[in-house]
Parts: structure tokens; C-alpha cells; sequence
């Protein structure tokens, strides 16, 4: 009796592993590019926003790229950055970051420097601290703004949404997604660097999640 129910048992068993793998080799590319979307929020910015948002975490242009255009559209009038401390060269005579090279990126291509709002007393390390500080910016003027566009990588949209949603509540937040070279959601496990900042960010997404499960996230 005991070794029917075995038999039974280990049967049960290898039918729901085999239809497991099954269905991740049938659908596999699905499921991956469900969990590269997942990522993905670029939401449709209204026009005439008085801010914008570059968020640090990414060395090449492409956030700055995705500025611009907003701003040639006339969807954003001022472009705000902040320094990243992690990335800081020290020891240069101002302490360049990416940020301050970002800064004569967004000069060159014709955004006047009243409309690039540089807050250089911020040094970031996380996306929380960005929200933060774009936060206690708007604190020290006169009519902070009902609504802010956000702009950063694919990868890090989401994510980036929903912590500038629980920092800057009840403001209005709308995210701009910039591209990561030729990656996209439905491609993104067949490129280096897309395999990478998709694991990473559901790494952090993970962190956050619990940090925010812990109280330690407060728009306050």
C-alpha cells in the first residue's frame, strides 16, 4: 500500500515538474519579456510641466537625451540634476560627477543655464535620496509644482515612479523612460547589460519593498 501511494506521490510529482519546464521552454520568451515590461513606466507627460527630474545612476546620455527632447517639445521648461556621491571624482578642483558633465551636455545642445537647475548642495546614493532632495527643493520655493517629470532608464522607470510617488505625495508624477542602447523588454536577457540592470533592479526592487514594509520610507 505504502509503495502504491509512492509510486503515485513521485508520478504527481515528476507531471507538475515536466509541465513546469514545459511551459518555460514554450512560453519562456514571454515570460521574460513580461518581467522586462513589468520594469517599463513611460507614461504620456502632459505639456508645459515646470520640472523635470534627471535622475543619476547611468554614465552614458541617454537620461540627458530624453531631457532635451522634452524640453524642445516644450513638455518640460527647467531640467533639475543632482550630483550621485558614489560617482564623485575627488580631488578634481570642484569635485566633478557625472552630473556636472551632464550639466555642459545640456548647455551645448541649447538649454539655457537659467532652465538647468543644478543642486549641487545634494550628493545622492539612491533613488530615495534623489525623491528627497527634489523634495526639499520644492519646500524652499515659492509655488512648488502640482505635478514633475521624471526621466531615467527603461529598467529603472517603475521603480523610480513609485518612489518619487511615496516621497513627493500628493504631487503629480509622470516618468519619461530613456532607452539602454539597443535593450528593450523584449530583448533584454539577450544583452550583457541587460541581463545585468534587470537583475539588479529587482534587486533593489526587493530592498525597497522591504524597507518600505518596514516604515522606513516616509514622504514626512
Amino acid at each position: 500500500m505504502k509503495c502504491s501511494r509512492c509510486v503515485f506521490w513521485w508520478a504527481g510529482i515528476t507531471a507538475v515538474i515536466t509541465a513546469a519546464v514545459v511551459t518555460v521552454i514554450v512560453l519562456h520568451e514571454s515570460l521574460l519579456t513580461a518581467a522586462g515590461a513589468h520594469l517599463l513606466r513611460d507614461d504620456v507627460p502632459e505639456t508645459d510641466a515646470p520640472y523635470g527630474v534627471v535622475l543619476m545612476g547611468d554614465l552614458t546620455t541617454t537620461r540627458v537625451e530624453r531631457a532635451v527632447g522634452l524640453y524642445r517639445l516644450g513638455t518640460i521648461h527647467n531640467i533639475i540634476l543632482m550630483r550621485e556621491k558614489d560617482h564623485l571624482f575627488r580631488g578634481t578642483p570642484s569635485d566633478i560627477a557625472p552630473a556636472d558633465v551632464f550639466r555642459d551636455y545640456l548647455y551645448r545642445e541649447g538649454i539655457p543655464p537659467e532652465n538647468v537647475l543644478f543642486l549641487a548642495d545634494c550628493e545622492t546614493t539612491s533613488t530615495v535620496d534623489e525623491a528627497q532632495c527634489v523634495k526639499a527643493y520644492f519646500k524652499g520655493i515659492k509655488q512648488p509644482p502640482p505635478r514633475v517629470v521624471v526621466i531615467t532608464t527603461w529598467t529603472h522607470s517603475a521603480r523610480a515612479g513609485w518612489t518619487f510617488e511615496k516621497i513627493l505625495a500628493p504631487m503629480k508624477i509622470e516618468m519619461a523612460a530613456a532607452r539602454l542602447d539597443v535593450v528593450i523588454p523584449q530583448n533584454w536577457w539577450k544583452h550583457e547589460v541587460g541581463v545585468l540592470s534587470v537583475y539588479n533592479e529587482y534587486l533593489k526592487w526587493a530592498y525597497w519593498k522591504l524597507k518600505d514594509w518596514r516604515g522606513e520610507i516616509s514622504s514626512s
